[in-house]
């Protein structure tokens, strides 16, 4: 009997530790999709547009030589309220990982400014929380310096 119950519990364990790993699975492919998408929406409709669309309401934006912008309408206001049409900010996600939930996680990778005279390449870190079925980023950051292109 204390041997059929260790078996039990094994396989129960063993199932439980098997669906946190695959939602951990999904939301990392889910949050690289879901960058990249973002990436592309900046590059289509502009930067204001998308940061716009995937930013969670409590949102946090840190910028050099700046206080955090806290909160979508501040980040509207303060951020993303300049013409964004005479430049192209797009980017590329290296790595991105997500808690066993499944429902937080980050990515980082590379971007690009790519102004009419210049280009300039940095790199970033979005963390990402799902609500309601959907990836928005409560906080992002942007280190600039790699190169000029």
């Amino acid at each position: 009997m204390m041997k059929r119950n260790g078996i039990v519990f094994f396989v129960m364990m063993f199932l439980l530790l098997s669906c946190n790993i695959d939602k951990s699975t999904q939301a990392i492919e889910e949050i690289k999709a879901t960058d990249i998408a973002f990436s592309e929406k900046s590059k289509k409709d502009g930067m204001n547009a998308a940061f716009l669309e995937y930013i969670h309401e409590n949102g946090v934006m840190l910028r050099p030589n700046s206080y955090p912008v806290v909160g979508k309408n501040l980040v509207s206001e303060k951020l993303l309220s300049g013409d964004d049409s005479k430049y192209s900010l797009t980017w590329v996600p290296s790595f991105a990982d997500a808690a066993t939930s499944g429902d937080l996680g980050y990515s980082y990778g590379e971007y690009k400014l790519t102004m009419a005279d210049t280009t300039l390449v940095g790199t970033y870190v979005s963390v990402w929380k799902k609500v309601d079925g959907k990836w928005k980023f409560v906080l992002d950051s942007g280190n600039d310096g790699l190169s000029k292109e």
